[in-house]
């Protein structure tokens, strides 16, 4: 069991993460939120939503959220967002506390995100039409589930609320296959994640060994953004030198195309074959993107 401390607005938040499967596919995140003592606890309904991309076990997460908020005497009712902050603004919110304990129960063990995801950047007109939803259901206690655009969610809506006299906690629960999260050992969702990324490129290695008469080079890009995890974690499944991957370029790392030519090279020769794993975000030394894109989303990522 692993718990981390934080300070939120004159809340102090609890995260306890203990390890739910032993085949690295389910975590259950327990979450408890309490008021200083010098001050009176937040009495009021509580609301839970998912962001971004869905992963094997954020399901576990929601699992956590809602089984706390049930117990908790500060939260009255739990309430689930449909599909993101998308459900506060359609007014398409589900009462959790109604739903089957067996359902709640299984969202532990179940992939992908039962509440339905959302990439909406908020823009100025949406803050106002979330506080009334928010007022009218009585939200006090504010949950999101997801990665570094759902916190930047999380942080201007409670922000917005306290602003305008409306007094709410707003709880981040860490959820990013990129393991990217300040403060973190590491983040719900990476553990499996990172077994996907080893077991893939292992096989895609095999494919390339038993085609290099076809084909000698094979890469194989993970995302990540600047983190990179996801890409080292391909290494995880190599049992010999001979074993893809060969090469793995990290964001952290400058890519050097001469450098990198050379232990292609090098590598072809000697193996036959080159397996190269690449982390989405590298770039060149004078730090300027390697990928020929530079489309940026709404989040600006």
């Amino acid at each position: 069991m692993r718990y981390a401390q934080r300070t939120l607005r004159g809340f102090n938040i609890l995260l306890a993460v203990s390890l739910y499967s032993e085949k690295l596919t389910a975590y259950y995140v327990s979450i408890k939120v309490y008021k200083r003592k010098s001050s009176s606890m937040l009495s009021g309904n509580a609301i839970v939503g998912q962001s971004g991309g869905p992963t094997s076990v954020i399901n576990a997460s929601l699992a956590g959220v809602i089984d706390a908020s049930l117990k908790s005497k500060a939260i009255k009712r739990i309430f689930g967002m449909r599909f993101g902050i998308e459900g506060v603004l359609n007014n398409f919110l589900l009462d959790l506390g109604k739903e089957n304990p067996a359902t709640l129960k299984g969202l532990k063990t179940t992939p992908s995100s039962a509440l339905g995801s959302s990439r909406l950047k908020l823009q100025e007109e949406h803050f106002e039409p979330i506080l009334k939803q928010l007022k009218k259901f009585n939200i006090r206690y504010f949950f999101m589930i997801g990665g570094n655009d759902t916190m930047d969610t999380i942080h201007r809506v409670v922000e917005y609320a306290n602003k305008h006299g409306y007094e709410m906690a707003g709880v981040g629960v860490c959820k990013t296959v990129d393991n990217d999260l300040f403060g973190t050992d590491h983040t719900p969702g990476y553990a499996s994640a990172a077994r996907y990324v080893a077991l893939s490129v292992l096989q895609g290695g095999l494919l390339s060994r038993d085609m290099q008469r076809v084909d000698q080079f094979s890469v194989f890009q993970t995302v990540g953004r600047s983190a990179g995890w996801l890409p080292a974690a391909a290494a995880c499944a190599k049992r010999s030198p001979a074993d893809a991957p060969h090469i793995i370029l990290l964001p952290e790392r400058p890519f050097v195309r001469k450098e990198f030519l050379k232990e292609v090279k090098k590598t072809q020769k000697k193996y036959g074959f080159v397996s190269i794993v690449c982390g989405e975000g590298i770039t060149n030394k004078d730090g300027s993107p390697v990928s020929a894109s530079v489309t940026k989303d709404k989040f600006q990522n």
